[in-house]
């Protein structure tokens, strides 16, 4: 199932980038390098994996890219792992 969500979508990076730089000023977001990375894999992929520790910007980049998807009307769908909770089986 993983694998048919996991699809590249082509998509030039200054187009990505004018979207982003248009976006990040109407929500008056800072994004460092490697947000910005995040955000464009993010824009080419069915399928990312964030990860980091606290305070590392995490939310701050699921911000980006949900503002992102949202302007372009596209399906987002998060999920996420908390370490010591059970998972169900």
């Amino acid at each position: 199932m993983l694998h048919d969500l996991n699809l590249e979508y082509e998509e030039a990076n200054v187009v990505i980038e004018k979207r982003s730089i248009r976006l990040k000023k109407e929500a008056e977001m800072q994004l460092d390098e490697k947000q910005e990375n995040a955000v464009m894999a993010a824009v080419r992929n069915g399928i990312m994996i964030l990860t980091g520790g606290p305070g590392t910007g995490k939310t701050t980049t699921i911000n980006a890219m949900i503002e992102y998807f949202h302007s372009e009307n596209m399906e987002i769908m998060l999920a996420k792992h908390q370490p010591g909770v059970p998972q169900k089986e």
